[in-house]
């Protein structure tokens, strides 16, 4: 994904968790300044890494006493200090985007929601995720954790302070098949897109329109649950459908193994490679293979994209003589009917496209899950002490009926689902990604996939996909 040098809104802090004197009493977090949070009538220094933010609006959450905690674990600076991932970048302003909408709409009396978002790069003195979620659990008992990426979901999903408290995990972006058994093993682990068995079919479907059975297609895949997810399934299908496939890993954040994993797939050489990873790596990785004849564009070779390199950033100067016209697979960012409203509103605030990064809508959808879901934990009577994550995972339940009418996520549509869940109606809800039709032995839904394509004007979605 790529890494720009821009002002990230969401700044870091640089306090420590070191609890001891200088308690300060306190009824709001505003009173307690910006790197503080105010628990229990003290004011707390925040983890490293992580930052209260107003989520823009008419109305302010950190002034308020009825604050809800909604907290994102993003990976937003993942290599260079200064320098942030766009997809994070935007996924928090997808969020951010979501709670303004509910806070300018909720009555005080049911408490606003206040956005807490952590970088959860490990190399931050004293950070890490699992640091990141204990403290949030621990000390602003919080019932929900936006969690980005497959691995980090499943990290925290195992954590014993999180399965204790029974904490909510909802994530935009986590495809790994795995997680289908940390849904049922740890409980209340939910992901807003479908497992990549599934995106596997749809790239199957893409290559056999293009190559005939019998040639060899590779994949070059990052190590870990998402790269070795997808992997394993797309080989297995691969095969099946009559190619010789082969599968190739590399670590994310060793450059060698990259040049490796390229050479060893030169060495044979296929007829198309499936590039599995997120941008960055993409782009080294083209650029590598234009040192070996026999994997590039004019020898005849193909390169097919998937879903985290959904991203301009994907074209520079030396990548576009190898994609332009080459094709992509990515869970659906506008399937739904709300999607047309979220991209003028997204667009309208962020001076952005949301198509222009994957899962953009997806983070939006996972906020408005959690958000509801809190509504009908509070119930009619607004008990904040009735928010629990065991709470919110029944909200959830409730949230995944399927079939009959759906109410699209729309800022106008929010008093009534509102109003729906805190009297504890089943309601079917459309996220801007498309259907939420969960399955409940899987914590994701049944979802539309989308093939995209790069041309050098930029990123085009060409079709939806039904959900194989």
């Amino acid at each position: 994904m790529k890494r720009s040098a821009l002002l990230f809104l969401v700044g870091l802090s640089a306090c420590s968790f070191t609890t001891a004197g200088n308690f300060t009493e306190c009824t709001t977090d505003f009173e307690c300044g910006t790197p503080s949070v105010c628990t229990r009538g003290y004011c707390l220094p925040l983890p490293p890494g992580c930052k209260r933010e107003e989520a823009g609006g008419s109305k302010t959450a950190f002034d308020k006493a009825k604050r809800i905690p909604l907290v994102a674990l993003l990976p937003i600076n993942r290599v260079t200090p200064g320098e942030f991932d766009d997809s994070e970048v935007q996924s928090a302003n997808a969020i951010k985007l979501a709670v303004s909408e509910a806070n300018d709409r909720l009555d005080l009396d049911r408490g606003l929601f206040g956005l807490f978002i952590c970088d959860t790069d490990t190399g931050i003195d004293g950070g890490g995720i699992s640091k990141q979620a204990e403290w949030f659990i621990n000390n602003l008992k919080a019932p929900a954790l936006i969690i980005s990426s497959s691995g980090p979901t499943l990290e925290i999903a195992q954590n014993a302070t999180r399965k204790d408290a029974g904490t909510l995990i909802i994530s935009p972006n986590a495809t790994s098949t795995d997680l289908i058994a940390a849904y049922v093993t740890t409980g209340n682990v939910w992901r807003v897109p479908p497992p990549d068995t599934k995106q596997a079919a749809v790239m199957v479907d893409l290559i056999k329109r293009d190559l005939d059975a019998g040639v060899r297609v590779d994949v070059i895949h990052p190590r870990g649950p998402y790269g070795a997810g997808f992997a394993g399934p797309l080989t297995d299908q691969l095969t099946a459908a009559g190619y010789v496939a082969g599968a190739f890993d590399y670590d994310s954040r060793d450059m060698s193994t990259w040049g490796t994993a390229v050479t060893a797939v030169s060495n044979l050489p296929p007829a198309a490679t499936v590039l599995i990873g997120n941008t960055s790596i993409a782009v080294s990785i083209i650029e590598r293979m234009k040192a070996f004849p026999d994997l590039t564009r004019a020898r005849g070779h193909r390169l097919y994209l998937t879903d985290s390199m959904k991203e301009n950033s994907l074209i520079t100067a030396s990548t576009i003589t190898e994609l332009d016209l080459s094709l992509g697979t990515a869970p659906s960012q506008g399937a739904g009917s709300a999607f047309s409203t979220f991209q003028t509103s997204f667009t309208t605030r962020y001076g952005l496209d949301p198509n222009s990064t994957n899962y953009t809508s997806h983070s939006y959808d996972a906020t408005w899950l959690v958000m509801l879901a809190v509504q009908f934990a509070e119930g009619e009577s607004a008990k904040l002490e009735n928010i629990t994550g065991p709470r919110l995972g029944e909200g959830m339940v409730k949230l995944s009926l399927s079939g009959g009418p759906s109410t699209p996520f729309r800022a106008s549509n929010w008093p009534s689902l509102a109003l729906d869940l805190s009297r504890g109606t089943a309601t079917n809800v459309e996220g801007a990604s498309g259907p939420l039709d969960f399955v409940l032995d899987a914590g994701a839904p049944n979802a539309p996939y989308e093939v995209w394509q790069v041309t050098d004007a930029g990123i085009r979605v060409l079709r939806q996909v039904p959900s194989p």
